[in-house]
């Protein structure tokens, strides 16, 4: 797999809307494995195209699913990490599922 196989491995033109909890998504950039950024066709060839938009998928999700985010959305995501206000952070492994948890007060 490489980024030029793209259109061989997904069809990028056929996608389903979902909706996936903040943690989630930021491991989706976290772990990427292909993270594209596309740009406005018109503005792109004139050489100041901006950015509306990111193919990604995940190293666990490669075989499964290619994700697309608006910039509007990814800024709207990150912004929410960025505001979130915490005093305190606890990680901890479940010992039942061996999945990190995170508590915050």
């Amino acid at each position: 797999m490489n980024r030029f196989d793209t259109d061989k491995l997904y069809e990028l033109d056929s996608f389903e809307g979902s909706r996936f909890p903040l943690q989630r998504i930021c491991n989706k950039f976290v772990h990427s494995i292909f993270l594209w950024m596309v740009y406005d066709v018109e503005g792109y060839a004139d050489g100041d195209g901006t950015v509306i938009g990111v193919h990604l998928t995940s190293s666990y999700d490669k075989e499964k699913h290619m994700y697309w985010l608006t910039i509007d959305e990814i800024v709207r995501v990150f912004s929410s990490v960025i505001d979130d206000e915490f005093r305190e952070l606890q990680m901890y492994r479940d010992p039942d599922t061996n999945e990190m948890k995170v508590k915050k007060d």
